[in-house]
């Protein structure tokens, strides 16, 4: 009797999947923290093992963990008990499944299994770049550097990877389809939470005291903020990334155009239950950068433009701080809840506060002034210190002063020309405006980080912006790909001898 390899590959399968199952059945039965808190090393193994062997099929099983791992992380505390072990071992899972997703990305490049372009190198080192600055120069605990570097440049790696598996424009939209359809029923919990109120296990994992950002969401304000299943409700702003998505999808494929009508209204009624003014109007930018990005003339109007209202904002923060923003909240007044929350533009002081510091000659260095956010004891962030700032660009320039501000601008816009040149090369209109959507659909949301609130540290809206932008470099390599084969193709002049065969392969 024989046995093929085939057949003992198969049963050294089966007899895998089958001790996994018996280790998974004793943990679950037998751990301290709960069935929950026990599968958590396992799945994270599982995906792990996914990343790196299976690179494309890693980025689904991320997307699929950043955006479930904050109810995963309050139900396995709810159903196990308030372990601090828990938590941590839970957050940890998405840093560890992108850690290997980047790691079967460069092995596959090394054994020249996948290629990277120029961009793509660049790209990469400016992650580089950004982590380490991040983990060796902010002052905190090394998980809190940690954490912030792989949430912000860990996160920037998955452009590269993303339009290397995803090669084609229909790959990247299945892609951003699965993202979306997994936020759609944190989405649905958001307007429930609205309306309804919130559920014993947010009460209860908020009180455990296991999130300082959770507890002061839930007790620190009046009424708290729906925040869905997200981890707080700034993280509820990916919403408008995928309500403009929605909208789109429904609007330009045929298939399936009445379920994407339906999530693009619970998206919007998300947007509308985060009372997030910004966000709110999210998806009118993105229409708007669409419309801009189609042509080049647009294009540099827009950015002016931007540049522009920027530069009236700074310079007008003071007069906005002092009586500007109490004068647009008397004529916008509301009488509903809603409109009292969200039409109140004063919240938006803090932003301004930054803006502010912009105008001081002492806020621009050469390589930082290393002064910090001024802290009380009492609210642990005095909101009305001169040295407040809220935008990455004040925390750019203390921490990294003008030299590091111009080492993120100058490779971003390197990196963002061919993007734009992709749009105005598409072979055909359909071409250029899902290019132009696609660009647009990310960039409002990378500058309103730079100038606003910091949401690359923020999960699931980092994964969304920088798979986003993938989008537009799926397009671009289709695009350049096309005018290669047009180029080969093209009919030679006459007289003109043909190539040989192996010479116009090379």
């Amino acid at each position: 009797m024989t046995v093929d390899s085939k057949s003992l590959l198969q049963g050294f399968m089966i007899a895998g999947v089958m001790l996994v199952g018996v280790v998974m059945a004793v943990s679950v039965s037998t751990d301290a923290a709960g069935g929950l808190a026990a599968m958590v090393p396992l799945i994270t193994v599982l995906l792990t093992l996914l990343a790196w062997a299976r690179p494309k099929a890693g980025l689904y099983g991320l997307a699929a963990l950043v955006i479930w791992v904050d109810e995963f992380k309050r139900l396995a505390v709810y159903f196990g008990g308030p372990f601090s072990t828990t938590v941590f071992q839970i957050l940890a899972m998405p840093f560890i499944v992108l850690a290997a997703l980047n790691a079967g990305f460069l092995l596959n490049l090394m054994f020249r299994r996948v290629k990277i372009d120029r961009v793509g190198v660049l790209l990469y080192g400016l992650a580089a770049v950004i982590g380490f600055a991040i983990f060796f120069k902010m002052e905190d605990s090394v998980a809190a550097r940690g954490q912030r570097a792989a949430n912000i440049a860990g996160y920037m790696t998955l452009i590269p990877i993303a339009y290397t598996y995803l090669k084609t424009f229909d790959d990247w939209r299945r892609f951003f389809s699965f993202q979306a359809i997994l936020a759609l029923p944190a989405a649905a919990w958001a307007i429930k939470q609205y309306y309804l109120g919130f559920d014993q296990i947010e009460w209860e994992y908020a009180r455990s005291g296991l999130s300082k950002v959770h507890y002061a969401q839930m007790f620190g304000f009046e009424h708290p903020r729906a925040f869905g299943f997200f981890g707080s409700a700034s993280a509820l702003g990916c919403a408008g990334i995928y309500c403009a998505y929605s909208w789109w999808h429904m609007f330009r494929y045929r298939p399936k155009r009445l379920f994407w009508l339906i999530a693009a209204v619970i998206f919007t009624l998300a947007l509308v239950a985060s009372t997030q003014r910004s966000i709110l109007f999210y998806p009118l930018l993105v229409l708007l950068f669409a419309y801009a990005f189609r042509t080049q003339v647009r294009t540099g109007l827009l950015y002016l433009l931007i540049f522009i209202l920027f530069s009236v904002a700074v310079m007008s923060s003071d007069y906005l701080l002092n009586e500007g923003l109490d004068n647009i909240n008397r004529a916008i007044a509301s009488d509903s809840a809603w409109g009292q929350q969200v039409l109140k533009v004063s919240t938006f002081s803090d932003r301004l506060r930054g803006w502010q510091r912009l105008k001081r000659p002492e806020s621009w260095s050469l390589f930082g002034t290393q002064r910090e956010l001024v802290t009380s004891a009492a609210s642990g962030i005095d909101l009305n210190s001169t040295e407040y700032n809220h935008d990455l660009i004040n925390k750019i320039l203390i921490n990294y002063g003008i030299v590091g501000l111009f080492a993120i601008l100058i490779p971003g816009v390197f990196a963002l020309r061919p993007l734009h040149r992709a749009i105005y090369r598409a072979s055909d209109l359909k071409e250029r405006n899902d290019a132009a959507f696609t660009l647009a659909l990310c960039l409002p949301a990378i500058l309103m980080s730079m100038v606003g609130g910091d949401n690359f540290n923020t999960n699931p809206i980092n994964l969304q912006i920088w798979t986003a932008l993938a989008g537009v470099f799926t397009i671009r390599h289709a695009t350049r790909f096309t005018q290669i084969q047009a180029t080969a193709t093209e009919p030679l002049a006459a007289g003109t001898p043909p190539l040989p065969q192996a010479a116009s392969l090379r």
